[in-house]
């Protein structure tokens, strides 16, 4: 149960890398990279959108999305799907059932569909 939530970590993981150490080139160097290979303005309007600290408040929040909604095994009286396991928070049959079988829940496919074009990306995770 940790296939879609591995790969987003994963993908969450690298881009924290890449912030702290813009970071620390900012902080070290005080200049702005030159992400375009070209200077002037797209490099300025693709730092001024992408700043480290942005990017790294953008991954607490997904980090934060991704405990929110964690997805266990199934209770086999919830009403629902056919999947073995759901969502705690979205897939929750209420006080009489458990978690119900509806699989990955709308919100982490979400997460993972910028991510598509990564490998390991399963086409099943796709958002209609």
């Amino acid at each position: 149960m940790t296939g879609i939530v591995a790969f987003i970590s994963s993908a969450l993981d690298e881009e924290e890398k890449i912030a702290r150490a813009l970071m620390n080139a900012t902080v070290l160097a005080d200049a702005k990279p030159d992400f375009c290979g070209t200077g002037g303005p797209c490099a300025e309007a693709y730092w001024d959108q992408f700043k480290p600290h942005r990017m790294l408040a953008d991954i607490t929040a997904k980090r934060k999305i991704l405990a929110e909604h964690r997805h266990e095994e199934a209770d086999p009286k919830a009403p629902g799907g056919t999947e073995s396991f759901g969502c705690v928070t979205c897939h929750w049959g209420g006080t009489d059932y458990g978690t119900g079988g509806d699989g990955w829940c709308l919100t982490v496919r979400l997460l993972a569909s910028p991510l598509s074009c990564r490998e390991g990306y399963d086409p099943a995770w796709a958002v209609d």
